[in-house]
């Protein structure tokens, strides 16, 4: 979950939030362990395409993944629309995306693509916000992102243009969430929806994410915090949870 200000155009604010991360060692501490780790856990042996790299914090953590953006910045390795990208059939095995998939101008875009460039078999791999009682007031009245409802999330959100950092935290939840499986399966027969594992309870904002100056610093503290929520997660992540990993295949 990226800070965004409207202030400060996209690269300028991707070199800002390198250097937060630098200053907030528990913020890192937390996205490698309740994120970097469990997606790397999760691909599958292959190439592996990172989609909206943006501050690039994945490459620094895992070497042979193919970081892009729509912005260029000097730790990516190439720039490209994820709705329409310059790489030929079949040739990725895992697609990651962090944080991205709720900033996408057109979702169902991006799927038409992702179906071309994966081989079968291929995975994507998603860390998204999620909604649940608790997280939906986080989302709404706390981040500064949009959290609504659309009247179809697949298709194109901003009629009037899209800055990258622009993004709704409700279309994850609304593309995915179980009353609207089969829907899904409908629009896309070719993808399977392997899973849906509900993450993270309240330590993530304890760090302040990426505005500077907030939230707990000590990495000691916060790795006691993520053994808790560990023990939490498994009771009470469908009231609590405030992201999800969603695991898809291509058939």
């Amino acid at each position: 979950m990226l800070y965004s200000n409207a202030k400060v155009g996209a690269r300028e604010q991707l070199f800002i939030h390198r250097q937060t991360w630098k200053e907030k060692p528990a913020l890192s501490y937390y996205y490698t362990e309740a994120f970097f780790k469990r997606i790397k856990a999760s691909c599958k042996n292959g190439t592996i395409l990172e989609v909206g790299s943006g501050p690039g914090f994945l490459k620094d953590f895992w070497k042979n993944i193919l970081a892009t953006d729509v912005v260029c910045m000097p730790w990516l390795d190439a720039v490209c629309n994820c709705e329409k990208m310059p790489f030929r059939d079949s040739v990725f095995d895992n697609l990651i995306l962090i944080d991205v998939f709720h900033h996408l101008g057109s979702p169902a875009r991006f799927f038409e693509e992702t179906n071309r460039v994966r081989k079968p078999g291929g995975k994507i791999i998603m860390i998204e916000p999620w909604i649940t009682p608790l997280s939906y007031i986080f989302w709404r009245y706390v981040h500064h992102e949009q959290c609504e409802r659309v009247p179809d999330p697949w298709l194109g959100l901003y009629r009037w243009g899209k800055r990258p950092f622009d993004g709704n935290a409700y279309v994850p939840y609304q593309c995915f969430c179980k009353k609207n499986r089969a829907s899904f399966s409908v629009r896309w027969p070719n993808l399977k929806l392997e899973a849906i594992d509900l993450l993270g309870v309240f330590v993530y904002p304890l760090t302040g994410g990426f505005q500077p100056g907030l939230g707990i610093k000590d990495e000691g503290i916060i790795k006691k915090l993520i053994k808790l929520e560990n023990i939490i997660e498994k009771i009470f992540s469908p009231i609590f949870a405030m992201r999800a990993m969603i695991k898809l295949e291509k058939l």
